[in-house]
């Protein structure tokens, strides 16, 4: 979460952190509250314009299975849960309620169990024009990207999986309209 004089950016995983977290500290007075992913605004902040950034539900699944899968952060405590790199696997395990793993399980929150309906939001696959038009954005930022090194969506998802991330993301895919 940053807190911004007039704005509070409340960060959802895998969509556009880096790039909120560091433009929002530099350019525009942000501070960063911990933990990384912070969900509760502190009461004196609660009036201030809340925004999120979202993510078009199957590129953010995609990217959930490779970071659990590949990142040693989080890889170990996911194989010893799941056991196999199999995105099929993966969309199973995340849609099943658990407290198994719980740190992994709320990272694998949908956006929509993320954040209540009384949040603005910002589309990463509009995230310069949609950043511009902030009521607080009042100079020109480019955004930088933090490129990771995830496959190609289009490559890893077939019928299966996306009805699997379909069923799992209906209300993402319905209120970002996705």
């Amino acid at each position: 979460m940053i807190i911004g004089p007039d704005y509070v950016f409340i960060s959802t995983p895998k969509c556009a952190t880096h790039t909120m977290y560091d433009v929002l500290q530099k350019d525009f007075g942000g501070k960063r509250l911990k933990p990384y992913h912070r969900r509760e605004v502190p009461d004196e902040h609660k009036d201030k314009f809340r925004f999120t950034a979202v993510r078009n539900p199957y590129s953010r699944a995609v990217c959930m299975w490779w970071i659990m899968t590949n990142s040693k952060f989080y890889s170990e405590p996911y194989h010893k849960t799941v056991r196999r790199k199999n995105l099929i696997n993966y969309l199973n395990w995340v849609r099943v309620p658990s407290n198994q793993v719980r740190r992994m399980k709320i990272l694998t929150w949908t956006q929509c169990q993320w954040h209540p309906n009384d949040i603005e939001f910002i589309k990463l696959e509009s995230l310069q024009e949609d950043f511009d038009a902030l009521p607080f954005v009042n100079k020109k930022i480019i955004l930088p990207r933090h490129l990771k090194r995830t496959p190609e969506v289009l490559n890893v998802l077939n019928a299966e999986t996306r009805a699997l991330i379909r069923e799992w993301c209906a209300e993402d895919f319905r209120r970002f309209d996705y």
